[in-house]
Order: structure tokens, then C-alpha cells, then sequence
């Protein structure tokens, strides 16, 4: 498993929360974060800008700055004090083979607003969760356009409103999301046809959903 260093500094900038002093990643404001799961991540917070404000964790959006919010500590260090040499926050996120990790949200105690979500991501084909709220897919959309730093209040109304027309497009089109599932079926020679509805060991049960205007396989080998 990788060891990843991020640069952390304190800044004005705006991001989800608002125009303030906020954390920036390496550079970039409060950017999503996508921590695999296994590996180690150092946020370096030795630069004097941190002064007052730890970088750390929770299963809530902005930790204890909302109510009923908790820090998360699996797996957390954190070493000095922000803002002087030497000081920076570890987490070694948690394999999905033992305890798992959840989605997390990076952030200051201290002040509200600064940071983030730090999706963790599995390096296997285990189950992890994804469920980005609205305006993060705003942001990544921007990011991934290339356009960075501050946004103004039109342009993120405009993209909310964009997104919303393109998900009403997809539903009047009949565009929906699916499942993926894996089928394993033994082929045997000189067996043409294999019949998923009278197969329930090597089909799931509900691939009936999927295929439900095939009611056989037909294929041919060399």
C-alpha cells in the first residue's frame, strides 16, 4: 500500500460553504479528496497559515460544526500543533476487508465551513459507498472543465440548474441507472443454448429484470 503527502494552507476561498479562510489541498481550494482504502495520507499542516486550525475527520458533513457531529478516529494521528514545523494529521484508512471505512468529511473544529469529502474507494471489487451531494458534482464538474479557483454565486445557480434540466432529459428519455451483475456459466461442448430461467445456481436470481426479453443465450466457439 502507498504512503500520499498533501500539502495543507489556510486561505481565502470559496467553496461549498461560502466565501472564508478555508483549507486548500495542495494548492487548490477544499478540493474532494478520494482516499483508497489501505493506503496512508500525511496532510502537512507545518505551513503558519494552519495556526488554529487541525485538519481533521468525521462521517459528517463538517464534523462537530454541525450538530450531532462526531470526529472520526480510526486510524488517526495527529502529530503538533497546526501551523508550526513538523505538525500534520495521518490517517491510514481502513482496508474494506476488516473494518471498512466510511465516507468521511475533512474540516476544522475551529472554524466551520473549511473543508470537504474525502470519499474513500476500495482497491478491490468489495462494496464502498459513493453518494456525492449536488454541489460536489458542481464542483468536479468544474475542476474537470479545468476552471478553478472562485466561482461566483450565478455560475453555480446556473450549473445547479443545468444539472437539473439534464436529470428531467434523462428521465423523459427513460434513462435509468442499472445494476451490474456477474454471471458465471460453464460451457459445455457441443451445448448450444443455456437457459437462465431454469439456471438459478450460476444466474442470479433477478438477471430476469435485466434480460427480461432474452430467454436465451445463443453463441458459437471455434
Amino acid at each position: 500500500m502507498a504512503t500520499i503527502t498533501y500539502t495543507v494552507t489556510v486561505a481565502s476561498g470559496t467553496n461549498a460553504f461560502g466565501t472564508a479562510n478555508k483549507f486548500f489541498i495542495n494548492g487548490e481550494v477544499s478540493p474532494v479528496l478520494y482516499l483508497q482504502e489501505g493506503n496512508t495520507y500525511i496532510f502537512d499542516q507545518s505551513a503558519a497559515s494552519n495556526a488554529g486550525n487541525t485538519l481533521v475527520f468525521s462521517s459528517t458533513k463538517d464534523g462537530t460544526n454541525t450538530v450531532g457531529g462526531a470526529n472520526y478516529t480510526a486510524g488517526v494521528t495527529v502529530t503538533g500543533i497546526a501551523g508550526q514545523a513538523g505538525s500534520k494529521t495521518t490517517i491510514n484508512v481502513a482496508p474494506v476487508r476488516t473494518t471498512g471505512a466510511p465516507v468521511l468529511f475533512y474540516y476544522s473544529a475551529t472554524l466551520a465551513g473549511t473543508g470537504n469529502t474525502a470519499q474513500t474507494i476500495s482497491p478491490t471489487s468489495e462494496t464502498t459507498s459513493f453518494d456525492p451531494q449536488i454541489d460536489e458534482i458542481i464542483e468536479e464538474a468544474y475542476e474537470r472543465t479545468g476552471v478553478l479557483g472562485t466561482r461566483t454565486g450565478y455560475q453555480l445557480r446556473s450549473a445547479r440548474r443545468s444539472l437539473n434540466i439534464l436529470f428531467q432529459e434523462w428521465q423523459n428519455r427513460g434513462v435509468h441507472l442499472w445494476k451490474v451483475k456477474l454471471a458465471k456459466v460453464p460451457l459445455v461442448e457441443g451445448q448450444a443454448e443455456y437457459s437462465y430461467a431454469a439456471d438459478t445456481v450460476n444466474f442470479p436470481n433477478d438477471i430476469s429484470d435485466v434480460f427480461k426479453h432474452s430467454r436465451s443465450f445463443r453463441c458459437c466457439f471455434k
